[in-house]
This record gives structure tokens, sequence and C-alpha cells, in this order.
């Protein structure tokens, strides 16, 4: 989710981008983390809109999230269960959201897609993975084993209230995903000229 902090004066991506072009070379984006999506979430938005920012990585959501609230960051793709509370609270505001649709919790909110920018969807995700070369007999027992945690009302709850989309997918539908998104990634990464080495620098 893009997040600004709510003393910004821009209420829409447009007025977003048209105060950053205004402000160019004087605003700051924070990450939770170097080398994460939330990083090359916001190199993409310097790149697109030639906005000259700097990137200001912190050690985690909840840094981040305090960083955008006080003002030490004026705006950043932030993870949904540190970013909607806050939203909601008036301290933060979500301008659009990286997912395929809109976010039940938000349902206000656009996503990017809608907005013309379809290149700014991505999807974090959680998966339960094993190792190439598994016996088939396990894998189909770690599969129906999270199949029916997926299923259980009591899970499903917990999750959904931290802001997760339970889909349950399973290997035949999260493959060509998990392969499309290297795809993706890798040439932003590249054009961004990260390396594993920066990972150290951290607030």
């Amino acid at each position: 989710m893009l997040s600004v902090n709510a003393e910004l004066p821009v209420r829409s991506l447009a007025e977003f981008v048209s105060y950053a072009k205004a402000n160019r070379g004087k605003l700051s984006y924070s990450s939770y983390q170097p080398g994460t999506p939330s990083h090359f979430l916001g190199y993409q938005l310097n790149e697109k809109f030639d906005l000259d920012l700097t990137h200001v990585p912190y050690r985690g959501s909840g840094l981040q999230t305090t960083a955008l609230v006080a003002g030490h960051s004026q705006f950043g793709f932030a993870q949904v269960n540190t970013t909607v509370p806050q939203h909601q609270a008036g301290k933060l505001r979500i301008l659009a959201i990286t997912g395929p649709n809109r976010h039940k919790l938000v349902p206000d909110v656009p996503t990017f897609a809608e907005l013309g920018y379809p290149e700014f969807t991505a999807r974090v995700w959680f998966g339960l993975l094993l190792k190439k070369g598994t016996p088939a007999d396990t894998i189909k027992r770690y599969t129906e084993a999270a199949k029916v945690a997926h299923a259980d009302p009591e899970v499903r709850t917990k999750l959904e209230a931290q802001g997760f989309d339970v889909v349950a997918e399973t290997g035949p539908q999260l493959l060509p995903n998990i392969k499309e998104q290297i795809a993706r990634w890798g040439k932003l990464v590249e054009r961004s000229g990260f390396s594993a080495e920066d990972r150290g620098s951290t607030r």
C-alpha cells in the first residue's frame, strides 16, 4: 500500500505525483527493509515519474510505520497489517494498493491498475515450501494439512484480522506466479543496481 503521512497535502496518486515533482529532490521514501518489494516499488515509482527520491530503509514494518506516522519519512510502500490501522485512525493516508483487487479492509482505496499503472501490481505472499526431490506422498500430506488449516474458520479469522487474504493456493496455481515474479523483480533489481551486500544499511 502506498501510504503517506497524513500531513502531506495530497489525497490521490495524481496529487502525490504532482506534489513530488514540485518538490523534486526534497522527498524521501521509506521501506521496511532494503532488498524487499517495499524498497523496489519505491524505486519503481521514482523511476516511473522521475522524482529524484531518497530511499530510507528501516528494520521492519513496525519501525517503517512509526517513521511514517511521525513524519520522519513522508511516504512509502508499507504492509497491510501495519498501515490500515493508522489509515483508519487518520494518521496515515493510503493512496493506492499494489494488489490485483481492492482490499476488503479499505474498499475505498483504488488499485494502481485501476489508476492506469498495472506495472505496479504486486503481491507479498507467504507459503509453505518443500525441498526439491521431496517424495510425492510427503508433499501430498503437507498439502492436505495446509488445506485443512486454511479451511478452519478460526485460522482464517485470525489471519484475515491481520490483513491477510487466505487464498489457499497450492503448487499448480502458485508456481507460475513465482516464475513470473522472479522475472519481473529480477529486471527491477538489476536496474536499481542493488546487491545483497546493500542489505546491511538500515535504520
